[in-house]
């Protein structure tokens, strides 16, 4: 009589090493932005303000992606997010930093 292999689940510190890059992945990718709408509001804010908002609508979409299940928080929170990273360079920038 054969046997059927018993179905296979993932480790449990697979999906949090998972959870661990994408933070990471993240959190670099919001510093670079960061750094790079500091110089582009030193430098071309008007070209700023129309980078901001197709950086921020990008975010969204990636997030938007990412999380394919319909959960009320994500979308909120990364248009915050995306405009954090793409306005408060501005306000650095105008406070003379």
């Amino acid at each position: 009589m054969p046997t059927t292999p018993a179905p296979t689940t993932p480790a449990p510190t697979t999906g949090a090493a998972k959870v661990c890059a994408e933070l990471a992945l993240a959190v670099l990718a919001g510093v670079l932005a960061w750094l790079v709408f500091r110089w582009l509001w030193q430098t071309w804010p008007l070209a700023a303000v129309g980078l901001a908002a197709v950086a921020t609508t990008g975010t969204v979409l990636v997030v938007r992606l990412g999380h394919r299940g319909e959960d009320l928080m994500s979308t909120p929170l990364s248009i915050v997010v995306g405009l954090v990273v793409t306005m408060s360079p501005a306000l650095v920038t105008l406070a003379g930093g």
